[in-house]
């Protein structure tokens, strides 16, 4: 095996590897935002509740 197809493959594994990372971070990211419209909407009605 030559030295390029050494690299070759470990860039491929760590192509993989940053995919299933940024599919991790999105999916993170997307309950963050989440969560943080839910508090928003509580935050909201608490105003409307207070007036």
């Amino acid at each position: 095996m030559s030295v390029i197809d050494s690299i070759e493959k470990r860039m491929e594994s760590f192509e993989k590897e940053m995919k299933q990372l940024w599919v991790v971070h999105e999916e993170r990211a997307k309950k963050v935002e989440e969560r943080v419209s839910r508090l928003e909407d509580k935050v909201d009605g608490a105003d409307i509740h207070a007036a």
